[in-house]
């Protein structure tokens, strides 16, 4: 009689669904290189609306597997899924959407910091706190959480990587709220938003490149 195949584990199982999630994401990324090469910017809104389509992913993921695909070269990829946490899973996809705060511009720090994410098992909620505290003061106050002014470039370049993502995440959000969307707002209000944003995007772009 044969012999059964052996069926993977549960760590085994759940390790290979991230890695593939990972790749997945990688991939979508890669395309939407190849779409955009002969566009004027990589967000250009033909680009993301097609992919939208496409997938069935939202903007704001097809804008973050861009960024992935754009600031991880293949090797640092492969590099990336072989980290393991002391569970045995790899780093997430919510990890990587943090170390992505982290401008190209400082890749040793985004290198030591997704290094010590896998080896303490951090939670990609401790990992972004690990991150924003490379620059910011813990005091909080009414207005949030108070930011240090910077002492480098490089901290100066990371304050406009995160607050830039900040505000695209908001606005995303707004896209796709609820009850209200963007074509809700006043005429001008909508205008001078939109010219916003797209301004915000070209400096993550060039704060990314440092």
């Amino acid at each position: 009689m044969a012999k059964r195949p052996k069926q993977p584990d549960v760590v085994t199982e759940r390790t290979n669904q991230a890695i593939a999630k990972l790749k997945g994401y990688y991939d979508l990324g890669k395309r939407a290189q190849k779409l955009s090469s002969t566009s004027e910017s990589i967000h250009a809104p033909g680009v993301i609306i097609k992919l939208v389509k496409e997938t069935g992913e939202n903007r704001a993921t097809i804008n973050k597997c861009r960024q992935f695909a754009d600031e991880y070269t293949p090797a640092q990829f492969k590099d990336l899924c072989k980290l393991r946490r002391p569970d045995g899973k790899p780093i997430g996809w919510g990890h990587v959407t943090k170390l992505m705060t982290v401008p190209v511009a400082d890749k040793k720090l985004r290198k030591r910091l997704q290094t010590q994410a896998a080896k303490q098992g951090w939670t990609a909620r401790h990992l972004n706190d690990q991150i924003q505290g490379e620059y910011e003061s813990g005091s909080t106050s009414g207005m949030g959480r108070k930011w240090s002014l910077p002492t480098s470039k490089q901290q100066a370049l990371r304050q406009i990587n995160q607050r830039s993502q900040q505000w695209l995440r908001w606005y995303e959000g707004l896209e796709n709220a609820e009850g209200i969307s963007v074509n809700d707002l006043p005429d001008e209000v909508q205008k001078r938003l939109k010219a916003g944003v797209r301004e915000i995007r070209k400096l993550e772009e060039v704060a990314n490149q440092g």
